[in-house]
């Protein structure tokens, strides 16, 4: 069944409400480009005042046509957005791309002047691009419903040419700049889009369209906000299930719309660390700045990915594999050491060379092509390499050298096409262009080329995760109230390690509860009206006798008694002693976009200034829930570092999923839910929750 977006980029008939019969004006662009690019389609020019536009016969309105259009674009003022859209409806057009401003961007006023105009195409089945926008292009179809002037440069010759990257952006000055730069990069396009104040038609949906789209291979965007997170994620996930990479330059900090932050895990939680979380969940790509996007597409491009972490360094120079390395190791792949087989045929053909990893042709790789050529050779065919970066240098500026070595890169590459190979090298448009035809990756920087090596290896490795486990879904009920008891036996039936707990409602019963637990034990607050019972003196730790136990009660139910009635006051817990672990954190934060996050760090009361943890959207899979403990700068404590035992590590993913489930399945009534601590034990003995809050939405029915 054909896809509504199709209609925007492939239409059989389109239209320019607002037509200019100048070429240079924004209404007279989009008719201009078609024309020019050999648009097959039919292309008709709305203009009341003109007879002909640009040398095609001009309509008064989409009426006087007489056939249905497929995509229109307007390009009018404001005030008259809502009849151009009225014709759409009466004449059956499918999408209109709105170019005019004046709208949400606005205030106030213009968001209720483009609520009046999205409500008039919907009520007349028209889907809406914009307003604000710049509209859209398809190189393959040649139907170019843009006025972006970026075509001019280069006297006129400012074509993307046809590929397999895709832009959505959200800005369009900022989707332009994407299309020039991939452009002067020389890697091609297959669709453009911009969708302005996102009325109708937003980001999420666009890359949901190129997901299935068979011309778009690499998707490339540029998003501001989003308001619809679960749409997002699910746009995501299908451009992850169909292999198709997405970098996404995501900016801006907006609130994350917590309440009083009633939890750790609300303080913990940002709006960019949540975004940044569901990016990573989803297999995107997150590039610092534009160079990086195209740096990162430009690898992507190639359609190839590596079978693995490991990268061989072929250089020139030895500072330029050093800096590769260093790069290599920050960004988690590896160096191994070369085969000894290899190590020899380097040396016979260069014996002074370091034939380890980084591998360095010293001098004689930028005056002996017979020498550098045996070096890329070797490197290709026994050095067992999943990706190999080659540092070139300057060799590209020496026409009287490289011109010995292009063919014989061109005929390598045919021989060995298995690994990812990155060219580093300065060189002129038509050496890096026909490197690129080859199947090399080229760059200026050894740093850009292992950021676009990572890169690769992250898309390769997400290609494959199980973001949901099967099965997990629990009915555990909501607790009756705010107290760490009830939180505990909801988490408890939601699959969760709690430790046990008694609750005495006085000293004699306090100590009658510890020596059926067993000394020593913790004593703490159990008072449904107090959250935070550390701040407040609430806890005692490590009561060994039952003097101390009922001492310590007393002393509890007195702190209380100053912050909740006596009676709620006297609630005091009873829970054994949980000596050694490692204390660690479990939380749910209801993120206003995206719904339940997970987060898992390192615990107890200094959580929120070690400030260590990792986001997921919930649900997860237990491979999700590892690279969340994975994730954190606390790890190696975790991992058994100095000497310590290794923690139960598996525990912690059963939790993580246990937790994630039970949040999933309460998303609407749960805002946050905190165990902190979450103590983890050696291997093979678990874990325990010794303390729970939950906090429900007040708002739920």
């Amino acid at each position: 069944m054909p896809h509504i977006l199709d209609a925007l980029f492939h239409p059989a008939a389109a239209a320019v409400i607002g037509a200019s019969t100048d070429p240079d004006k924004i209404g007279g662009r989009p008719i201009h480009f078609t024309k020019l690019r050999g648009f097959a389609g039919r292309l008709y020019p709305v203009n009341a005042r003109a007879s002909e536009v640009q040398g095609l016969p001009a309509y008064p309105d989409l009426a006087s046509i007489g056939e249905p259009i497929d995509c229109a674009v307007i390009s009018v003022p404001a005030p008259a957005v809502a009849g151009a859209l009225e014709q759409c409806a009466d004449a059956g057009v499918k999408v209109a791309a709105v170019f005019s401003a004046g709208f949400a961007e606005m205030g106030a006023d213009g968001a209720a002047a483009q609520a009046r105009v999205v409500d008039i195409a919907r009520a007349g089945g028209v889907r809406v691009l914009g307003p604000n926008c710049m509209g859209a292009f398809c190189v393959s179809s040649n139907w170019y419903g843009t006025f972006t002037t970026s075509f001019d440069h280069y006297g006129g010759n400012g074509w993307s040419k046809r590929g397999s990257i895709s832009i959505a952006s959200q800005s369009g000055a900022i989707g332009v700049q994407m299309q020039i730069l991939l452009r002067d990069r020389g890697l091609g396009l297959s669709k453009w889009v911009t969708a302005g104040n996102q009325s109708d038609i937003d980001i999420a949906e666009c890359i949901a369209y190129l997901a299935q789209d068979s011309e778009s291979q690499t998707i490339v965007t540029y998003m501001e906000g989003c308001a619809d997170g679960g749409r997002l994620i699910e746009a995501l996930e299908a451009a992850r299930t169909a292999g198709k990479p997405v970098i996404m330059l995501k900016v801006g900090r907006s609130d994350v719309g917590a309440k009083a932050a009633v939890s750790h895990t609300a303080s913990l939680a940002g709006s960019d660390e949540v975004f940044d979380a569901v990016l990573r969940q989803c297999g995107v790509y997150r590039p610092r700045n534009l160079p990086d996007l195209v740096d990162v597409a430009a690898a992507a491009e190639q359609g190839r990915y590596p079978a693995g972490s490991d990268v061989g360094v072929v250089t020139t120079s030895g500072g330029a594999g050093v800096l590769s390395a260093d790069d290599a190791s920050a960004l988690g792949l590896t160096l191994p050491p070369t085969p000894e087989a290899a190590q020899a045929s380097f040396r016979a053909a260069v014996p002074m060379a370091a034939t380890g990893n980084p591998i360095d042709t010293a001098a004689a790789g930028m005056t002996d092509m017979e020498a550098m050529t045996s070096f890329i050779e070797i490197s290709l065919r026994d050095g067992g390499f999943s990706s190999i970066v080659m540092f070139l240098a300057h060799l590209g500026l020496a026409p009287e050298r490289f011109d010995i070595l292009l063919p014989r890169l061109i005929s390598l590459r045919k021989t060995y096409p298995d690994p990812i190979v990155a060219i580093v090298v300065l060189a002129p448009t038509e050496i890096r262009d026909a490197l690129m035809e080859a199947g090399y990756i080229v760059y200026e920087d050894p740093s850009q080329a292992v950021r676009g090596i990572a890169a690769l290896v992250g898309f390769a490795a997400s290609r494959n995760k199980r973001q949901i486990e099967p099965g997990t879904a629990t009915a555990a009920p909501l607790p009756k109230d705010g107290s760490e008891s009830e939180a505990k036996r909801a988490l408890a039936e939601a699959g969760v390690p709690v430790a046990q707990e008694r609750i005495a409602i006085s000293a004699e019963q306090s100590v009658a509860h510890a020596e059926a637990l067993g000394l020593p034990v913790v004593l703490k607050t159990a008072s449904a009206g107090i959250m935070h019972k550390t701040e407040m003196g609430g806890v005692m730790l490590d009561l060994g006798t039952v003097g101390a136990v009922a001492e310590g009660y007393g002393e509890l139910a007195a702190r209380a008694s100053a912050i909740v009635p006596a009676d709620d006051a006297a609630r005091v817990s009873v829970s054994p002693m949980v000596r050694g672990g490692v204390e660690t954190i479990i939380g749910v934060q209801r993120d206003p976009t995206f719904g339940p996050m997970v987060m898992f760090g390192i615990g107890g009361i200094f959580a929120e200034i070690y400030r260590d943890v990792a986001f997921r959207a919930a649900p997860i899979s237990h491979e999700v829930a590892h690279e969340m403990i994975r994730e954190i700068k606390g790890f190696p404590i975790l991992d058994g570092a100095r000497g310590r035992a290794r923690c139960d590590i598996d525990a912690i993913a059963d939790a993580l999923v246990s937790v994630a489930s039970y949040a999933e399945t309460h998303r609407d009534a749960i805002d946050s839910i905190d165990i902190n601590p979450f103590i983890v034990l050696p291997e093979g003995e678990g874990a325990v929750a010794v303390d729970a809050l939950i906090v429900t939405n007040p708002e739920f029915g």
